[in-house]
């Protein structure tokens, strides 16, 4: 018994004997290793694949992105007509200028689109350049305008109508039959606009740059031109009926007769050409006679 304990110690405590009496487990760790040596190979044949393939993955890469740009600019170009489209139905709606209209307004003058015919009736504009603007036939009445440029803007038919005008710079605009009936143009810059046919009647155009300007046909009846420059303006058949001249500077004007000074007033200061004379407003206040009731 004690010889047969201690060979069982032994092969005990020989742990290669122990193993090799389990071949199949010798055989799973051998083919487990196989799989081993294997691993480097896989790697170095990915690596090259991936090699080979980088070029094709960049362009494709660079196609998709391309698509991507494209659509997204198809997209961005769908919404913003829709929205001109929205923006255009808002302004040519007539209605109060508080529904959306300055906003849309201001929409589309970034775009450079035109507001012709737009109903912007109180619209409040500060400090924009909006020379060579299309506001044909819009109706601009009882706005303010307060430091913008309307220089070269198409004004042809607007109603601007009690709008403040001050200061506003619309040299060579077309004002062509515009309405500017009781509109505030006081030191504003006209000069070599179109006035031809334009309701000017009880306008403030005191100290106003009329210089070079067509005023063929226009209405300035009851208009205050005070200090006003009119060299080489062209007045053929003005009204100036009620219309105060006073330090108004008409000397190189172009067809003023004197039919039509008789019917206005100035002051020993109203520059005329050469042979016409022109009265003496009266010492009432002509601001309180024809504008107080505006």
């Amino acid at each position: 018994m004690r010889c047969a304990a201690n060979r069982t110690t032994v092969e005990i405590n020989k742990p290669g004997r122990l193993f090799m009496r389990w071949p199949k487990f010798r055989d799973y760790v051998r083919k487990s290793l196989s799989y081993l040596r294997i691993v480097p190979r896989f790697f170095a044949k990915a690596h090259m694949a991936v090699s080979v393939m980088e070029p094709w993955g960049i362009l494709l890469a660079v196609i998709g992105l391309a698509v991507s740009i494209y659509s997204f600019q198809i997209d961005y170009q769908d919404r913003t007509v829709e929205r001109k489209l929205r923006a255009w139905e808002i302004v040519t709606t007539p209605g109060p200028v508080n529904g959306g209209k300055y906003e849309s307004a201001e929409f589309l003058i970034r775009l450079g689109n035109d507001l012709s015919s737009a109903e912007l009736s109180g619209i409040v504009l500060r400090t924009r350049n909006l020379s060579g603007i299309n506001l044909a036939n819009a109706n601009l009445s009882n706005g303010i305008f307060h430091s913008v440029h309307l220089d070269s803007a198409n004004l042809r038919s607007a109603n601007l109508s009690n709008t403040n005008l001050n200061g506003v710079s619309l040299s060579e605009a077309n004002l062509y039959e515009a309405n500017l009936r009781q509109a505030n143009l006081c030191e504003t810059d006209l000069s070599s606009a179109d006035l031809r046919f334009a309701s000017l009647n009880e306008a403030e155009l005191c100290a106003a740059n009329l210089s070079h300007v067509d005023l063929r046909g226009a209405d300035l009846r009851g208009a205050d031109l005070r200090d006003a420059d009119l060299t080489r303006a062209n007045l053929l058949e003005v009204s100036f009926t009620n219309a105060n001249l006073s330090r108004a500077n008409l000397r190189l004007a172009i067809s003023l007769f004197q039919r039509q000074i008789d019917a206005a007033c100035g002051d020993e200061l109203t520059e005329l050409p050469i042979g016409l004379k022109i009265q003496k407003c009266s010492d009432t206040d002509w601001y309180d006679q024809f504008f107080r009731n505006r």
